[in-house]
């Protein structure tokens, strides 16, 4: 069989693999990029909202 079987070398299961795992590795990182975005939104807001309400400009 030219290329190997479903689990030999030459078969790209271990590629497809890999690329699995980047994916969700970057996917990761995404996520936390994103939640990092939406903790420094939140902080901005509240430190206008303080600067607000304590009458400072």
């Amino acid at each position: 069989m030219i290329g190997g079987g479903p689990n030999r070398p030459g078969s790209g299961s271990t590629m497809i693999e890999a690329m699995l795992a980047r994916g969700a590795f970057s996917a990761g990182w995404d996520q936390l990029i994103r939640l990092w975005e939406l903790i420094v939104m939140v902080c901005r807001f509240l430190w206008e909202l303080l600067r607000l309400l304590s009458g400072g400009g």
